[in-house]
């Protein structure tokens, strides 16, 4: 049973990937440099070309592409990520109204057989422990049957 809850909560819950994390946050301070760089270079292309210069610097303007072309690269890489993540708190969204459910599903459970149980004896009356124990073994059944009732876990995979 415990396997079963173990996997119950990977699937609902799934670990965020913290080298995921650290690359998507590298990858903007590496969009922070290429910005300055690229910032740079248009500032001298930009005097160049106030300076009346009919031809801007030839390798001047390759690096300027070329840098260009990273940032688009680590811009679109860092979209991606962002769209991972929102999916990841989408999904464990899902997973938390789901286990509240099923923990809703169980306590409405466990409340009919403890009110069996209290209803069985006047509060007067001193319980007999052989009932208390045999009414904690149906919940304890009940519970069991309960989460192996309950579907499979992988419909809230992360990799869908």
């Amino acid at each position: 049973m415990m396997d079963r809850a173990a996997a119950l909560a990977s699937s609902y819950f799934p670990l965020v990937d913290e080298d995921a994390i650290r690359r998507h946050a590298d990858s903007w301070t590496e969009i922070g440099g290429y910005l300055e760089i690229l910032a740079q270079v248009h500032e001298t292309l930009l005097k160049q070309h106030s300076k009346n210069s009919i031809r801007p610097d030839k390798s001047l303007t390759q690096l300027h592409l070329r840098v260009f072309e990273n940032l688009h690269r680590q811009i679109l890489y860092c979209y991606g990520m962002a769209e991972h993540f929102i999916k990841m708190a989408d999904i464990i969204e899902l997973g938390k109204l789901e286990t509240t459910a099923i923990a809703l599903a169980i306590i409405s459970g466990l409340d009919s057989e403890i009110a069996t149980l209290m209803g069985a004896h006047s509060p007067e009356a001193t319980p007999d422990l052989t009932d208390a124990d045999q009414a904690m073994r149906r919940i304890a059944t009940s519970v069991q049957q309960q989460i192996a009732e309950l579907p499979m876990p992988g419909w809230t995979s992360a990799k869908q």
